[in-house]
């Protein structure tokens, strides 16, 4: 899964104070693959858009995804906008994710991606 990618690419930059915003951009695109990635599996289609509530919810009943925390899909989401159409690069509401906010983006992207894949082997 292309998504591994980006969870190695976080994983890299994990520590760097001066990153998390791009950190935070590549936990967006490794959810977004994840749930891209059932979406082929199962409908062979995949819809052009990028916001993670909605991918969740086209995939949740496809691979038993009830329980996944909302709340860091939507900062996602709202932090993938910010960094196609900036105004700051990657802000939160409160303003630039700092080093918590990219360490709880990058448990959620790895569980996401572990969760899928183990899914997907088992298919």
């Amino acid at each position: 899964m292309h998504a591994g990618e980006d969870l190695e690419a976080m994983k890299a930059m994990e520590s760097n104070v001066l990153l998390t915003g791009v950190v935070s951009f590549h936990a967006q695109q490794c959810s977004e693959k994840c749930f891209k990635a059932v979406l082929i599996e199962y409908k062979d289609s995949v819809p052009r858009i990028h916001d993670l509530v909605r991918l969740h919810a086209l995939v949740v009943d496809l691979c038993q995804l009830e329980n996944i925390d909302m709340d860091i899909l939507r900062e996602l989401s709202d932090l993938y906008i910010d960094t196609r159409y900036p105004s700051e690069f990657g802000t939160l509401p409160t303003g630039r994710p700092d080093l918590e906010d990219a360490s709880r983006f990058i448990k959620f992207a790895q569980s996401l991606h572990e969760r899928i894949s183990i899914m997907m082997k088992k298919l």
